[in-house]
């Protein structure tokens, strides 16, 4: 007798890792750069794209750091309030900053 329980835990953690590989490809692959912050704006992420443009050695360069850091001075004001909006709202879409290398470049 089998246990379909077990099979089917077996089966759920399986896709999960499948899924959770497809996105790694996925974030690793866009050539885009993404940065991803914590809700303090900390980075805790980001892609080969982002560390490239940022002429990072490896993502551990700007891990943990904040990612005001990466924005120009004079964006970083409307920068904090775009945070506070979004997470009021939920989301905020069509914004630009300029933004800094590691560097300050």
């Amino acid at each position: 007798m089998s246990d379909g329980g077990n099979e089917a835990r077996e089966k759920g953690r399986g896709r999960s890792y499948d899924s959770g590989l497809r996105y790694n490809v996925m974030f690793d692959s866009v050539a885009d750069g993404i940065t991803v912050t914590d809700l303090d704006g900390v980075i805790i992420d980001l892609n080969e794209a982002s560390r490239i443009m940022n002429r990072c050695k490896s993502k551990e360069d700007l891990i943990g750091k904040p990612a005001f850091e990466l924005i120009s001075p004079e964006d970083r004001a409307r920068a904090g309030e775009n945070l506070q909006k979004t997470l009021r709202e939920g989301a905020i879409k069509d914004i630009e900053y300029t933004l800094l290398r590691l560097d300050g470049t």
